[in-house]
């Protein structure tokens, strides 16, 4: 079972097989969902067999009890539609199978059900279910004291933070994984860790280190003679290479890579690849050839229900069409917006951080186990349980007073970032009436040399051309400028101690009001619209945090003459 979670790994979190079976496989899924047999259930594995799905050829015996056949028959059913990225169905046997695996009472099978369905919910970008799967899947490995079962589960983890996109904690469970699988001197194991690695630092922009960590799993894999294995790494060395401006390599490892991923029918790895080589060719300004690889691999990744890598893929096709084809390139803008808003919501980052804590809590209870058994050992039950309801109490009251404590912290801190935000919005309302700079590449200074005065100008030049254009988020804003969105973050920081959306949403702001100013009597959704926002409900809440009152009070005022 350790190999097939090792399998479950590299191919259903990288991967999509393709199915030559698929339609025997419904009908007698079908079949054995009307009416199980045991004989139904064994020419269910016969396919899966013939297919080299399975570690081993499953057969059931005339005296095998009928939920034996349907926990594994549900189970099996899942990974193969897992595998073949329907991940709906895939669920829905996962779910099936869960029950029937912890009646069965062993928890290695337990686990890797709880495994494959935390995979199942990544993909379906269902991250709080995700969290908790892994979760459950984390404690029966620990349990184990299986380091590579243990370094399993951890990558799983890491692979939900990093998708819902709290890169903390996806670099720490990545690291933990690396451990544990250090001290199981898995080879193939390390690889897919240090993988992930990669992956994990690329996203927090250092791109030294994720070059590192690639580079070491290609060398496993390559030592291994796995080529499949090597052409995901290339993959991901890719990615970190583009940011380096290691142009020629980049698109080298993609150029070796995709024949490879195509044999292998790996359809995940091949859409984040074709992603990269498109995003590769628009750097290069051949947006037409980068046009067939974001249409590429934008039908993979929506056959697949990928939202994550498809909102990538959208957001290339707009940047390579945008000045070809605009009409048609607001369409791709409109759905990578629609896909971020449904990607990244608060709910989910609340039962992920629910997920960590306890995680966290379970670790520090590990801790303390052989102490509490010597105590429970020593005083009796009747004086462990007196402890035990102290320890709640206390606990209850400690956190009561934290609650009270972080809750006067907030205040202070939301009333020092409104003041902070006014004296922002009257720095930038003076910048925004200076001489807008030169913008052609030839003319302007590069921004990492640029005085800090005038970098500022011109980022508030090119937030105005950004808000004119309707194309507001950091990613453009550094790109108009030609910089990292890592660099454009951490320059700003360094100059304004803020965020690129807290000045974006500054001169949007400004602009608000030097428009209301000049003109008193231009409509409300006329205003909105003119600072770049599609809801006039969204455009007035935000006038309100800024200003104090609310856009139509603002110009009753002007016109009153108060």
């Amino acid at each position: 079972m350790v190999i097939k979670r090792y399998l479950l790994l590299l191919l259903s979190l990288l991967s999509v097989a393709g199915a030559i079976h698929a339609g025997e496989v419904d009908e007698l899924l079908a079949e054995f969902s009307r009416k199980p047999s045991l004989s139904t259930a064994n020419r269910f594995f016969d396919v899966l067999s013939r297919e080299e799905f399975t570690e081993n050829h499953i057969q059931f015996g005339d005296n095998v009890p009928l939920d034996s056949a349907r926990q594994r028959v549900w189970y099996w059913a899942a990974e193969w539609y897992n595998d073949a990225g329907e991940y709906q169905l895939a669920a829905e046997y996962g779910l099936k199978a869960l029950p029937l695996c912890e009646k069965s009472k062993n928890e290695e099978v337990l686990a890797d059900c709880h495994n494959l369905l935390g995979v199942i919910y990544i993909r379906l970008a269902d991250y709080p279910k995700a969290a908790h799967h892994a979760y459950r899947c984390y404690q029966l490995d620990k349990a184990s004291g299986d380091p590579d079962r243990m370094s399993s589960s951890l990558n799983t983890l890491a692979a939900i933070y990093m998708s819902a996109r709290q890169l903390d904690e996806a670099e720490r469970y990545t690291l933990m994984g690396i451990a544990q699988g250090e001290k199981a001197n898995n080879p193939r194991r390390l690889a897919i860790l240090y993988g992930r690695a990669s992956e994990v630092y690329h996203a927090k922009g250092d791109e030294q280190k994720s070059y590192n960590y690639a580079r070491k799993a290609l060398d496993l894999e390559l030592k291994s003679g796995n080529k499949s294995g090597a052409a995901v790494r290339q993959v991901q060395m890719a990615a970190p290479l583009f940011w380096l401006e290691r142009y020629d390599e980049a698109e080298s490892a993609l150029s070796e890579a995709i024949p490879q991923l195509r044999e292998d029918g790996n359809a995940q790895s091949l859409s984040i690849a074709y992603n990269q080589m498109g995003n590769l060719l628009l750097k290069q300004g051949r947006n037409g050839e980068a046009v067939d690889y974001f249409s590429k691999a934008i039908r993979m990744l929506s056959a697949m229900g990928d939202p994550y890598n498809e909102s990538h893929a959208q957001l290339g096709m707009y940047r390579a069409l945008k000045d070809s084809v605009p009409k048609e390139a607001l369409k791709h803008m409109e759905r990578y917006k629609a896909l971020k808003d449904s990607i990244y919501d608060s709910d989910a980052a609340m039962s992920l951080a629910m997920a960590n804590a306890k995680i966290g809590n379970d670790d520090l209870q590990a801790s303390n186990a052989l102490l509490q058994r010597w105590i429970y050992i020593g005083i009796g039950l009747l004086v462990v349980m007196m402890l035990i309801a102290l320890c709640i109490w206390w606990q209850y009251r400690r956190r009561a007073r934290r609650a009270i404590e972080e809750n006067r912290r907030l205040s202070e801190r939301l009333s020092q970032l409104s003041e902070e935000y006014r004296n922002v919005t009257n720095q930038l309302d003076k910048a925004i009436s200076a001489k807008p700079l030169p913008t052609t590449a030839d003319s302007e200074p590069h921004a990492e040399t640029a005085p800090t005065n005038e970098f500022v100008d011109r980022v508030v030049s090119c937030i105005n051309k950004l808000i004119d254009k309707k194309d507001i988020s950091s990613d453009s804003l550094a790109e108009a400028l030609k910089i990292s969105t890592y660099q454009l973050r951490e320059r700003i920081k360094e100059l304004t101690n803020d965020t690129p959306m807290a000045m974006i949403q500054a001169v949007r702001m400004a602009r608000a009001r030097n428009l209301l100013d000049s003109n008193p009597e231009i409509s409300i959704s006329e205003l909105a619209d003119r600072c770049a926002y599609n809801e006039t409900a969204n455009f007035t809440r935000a006038f309100k945090n800024a200003y104090g009152v609310t856009p139509s009070q603002y110009r009753k005022k002007l016109l009153s003459g108060k």
